[in-house]
């Protein structure tokens, strides 16, 4: 009986002075709770409360019991974590490929605590994202989608991504949607695609049959897509309580899973293999007839590589039967640059640099293509020149000197041939003062003398103007 109050005694004094951790810590363990810290140690709870224990297994390894004090706080881990987002525990799956992304600079969180793993990512995000990995790039160019405004957070990001080919948006719409969640084959596309961009292989993958839902996939470019990610551990699918595997393609994606499946990417990009190096050898009847339409195609206009993979596409094939038909029609893409700068003199005028802007820009050639191009079309550049010069007064009258310099700056002809451009266009420079004086507005009411000043200011000499002034003067 003495025992006994003893015993209640000293419990109550343990609990007066709040030590209760030794009394707490005792019992087993809830094995699902078990977590293991970077310092080695395993902690977990009891079914009872939330109180994280140090834990301890048992020597059967079929339980754990809790061993020392209890650990404060929501997160035993906590003092190893390097990120300053309260709601990304030590001990969660998605920790590691967190902070290896926000300490990359490549995702950021909501606030300087909070990061919301859990939260669905939209487009905008993702995209952003993943233009963070490329280094932020600049691109002086808009993109072609209506709902993507200037000034936002994603501007810069979609705009690279949509010039470089690595989001096409929704179909026909002309939207890309920056605030929607994105989807998991979504994702994988998009991942794809910037592997294409990379000059990666983006058309090999493994067999997605040992995923349970890999017939809810759709579209032949998402199947591919999720195909490629599966073999280069970008995504691995999700764990069923059966021990099955889901690849949940239509599930709206996380910001954790987001944060993995680009730091998966990002980390085996060195493991996979140029593009150039991997050879397709498994022949089906689509890739047969994207040979035929690649050789369509290129018996009635000139292509780039870049801009015949995107006609094959968008003709209904996949990229991968798109690069098939590339490779097997016998296509030689240098020639390909000369018909296409032939085709640009004939029917327009361009400088020597003006035609390697639009093979590269608007044609889409590499450089060493444009290069050749321009070598083997045959162009006279000083007569390039006098077409450029007769072109610009053709449509407004202007001086000599003004002609000289719209086609050095705007159309980038060196000097030597803009100065025989105008030299040899045949134009009259005394006709143009007259016809540009026309054109003033009110020129009937001004002086002389303000004529005279106007038209020295658009670069005609004093006695082209004075002509001018003397003609038009003298007719009225």
């Amino acid at each position: 009986m003495k025992k006994v109050v003893k015993l209640s005694i000293l419990l109550m004094i343990l609990f007066l002075f709040g030590i209760t951790n030794v009394y707490a810590s005792s019992g087993a363990l809830k094995k699902d709770s078990i977590i293991k810290c970077p310092d080695g140690l395993y902690y977990g709870q009891h079914g009872s409360d939330n109180h994280w224990h140090e834990a301890e297994r048992s020597n059967t390894w079929s339980s754990w019991t809790a061993v020392g004090d209890i650990i404060p706080g929501d997160d035993p881990c906590n003092r190893y974590s390097v990120l300053p987002f309260k709601d990304v525990k030590t001990y969660e799956w998605f920790y590691e490929p967190i902070k290896e992304a926000y300490l990359g600079n490549i995702i950021s969180g909501y606030s300087s605590t909070r990061f919301a793993p859990r939260d669905k990512v939209t487009r905008g995000q993702l995209v952003t994202i993943l233009w963070r990995l490329e280094g932020q790039p600049i691109v002086n160019q808009n993109s072609k989608f209506s709902d993507v405004k200037s000034g936002e957070y994603y501007t810069n990001a979609v705009n690279w991504a949509s010039a470089n080919h690595i989001v096409n948006g929704y179909g026909t719409t002309g939207k890309f949607g920056p605030g929607n969640p994105i989807i998991r084959q979504d994702l994988a596309v998009i991942l794809n695609n910037y592997a294409r961009h990379k000059g990666l292989d983006s058309i090999t993958g493994s067999k997605l049959n040992t995923f349970v839902d890999y017939n809810k996939i759709r579209g032949n470019y998402a199947e591919d897509a999720l195909k490629w990610a599966v073999k280069y551990k970008v995504i691995s699918g999700r764990k069923l309580t059966n021990g099955s595997k889901a690849i949940d393609p239509f599930n709206k994606t996380t910001r954790a899973e987001a944060a993995a499946m680009i730091i998966n990417f990002k980390n085996t990009m060195s493991t996979i293999p140029k593009e150039s190096e991997v050879q397709d050898t498994e022949v089906t009847t689509r890739k047969l007839q994207a040979v035929n339409t690649a050789r369509e195609y290129l018996n009635q206009y000139p292509f780039s590589r870049k801009q015949l993979i995107e006609y094959l596409e968008d003709a209904g094939y996949t990229y991968a039967e798109a690069l098939y038909g590339i490779n097997n029609c016998g296509v030689v893409f240098l020639y390909q640059a000369v018909r296409a700068a032939q085709d640009a003199v004939d029917n327009s005028f361009y400088s020597k640099e003006g035609l390697k802007k639009y093979l590269l820009e608007e044609e889409e050639f590499t450089e060493e293509e444009a290069d050749y191009g321009i070598k083997h079309s045959g162009a006279n550049w000083n007569q390039e020149a006098v077409e450029a010069a007769q072109e610009y007064n053709n449509a407004y009258p202007l001086s000599l000197e003004m002609t000289k310099d719209v086609l050095m700056e705007y159309e980038l002809f060196t000097e030597e041939e803009a100065l025989y451009g105008v030299t040899n266009c045949g134009l009259d420079w005394n006709t143009q003062a007259v016809e540009s004086l026309k054109l003033i507005a009110g020129y009937e009411t001004l002086t002389d003398a303000e004529l005279i000043n106007t038209l020295e200011e658009l670069k005609f000499t004093h006695e082209e103007s004075l002509y001018a002034v003397e003609q038009v003067k003298g007719t009225n």
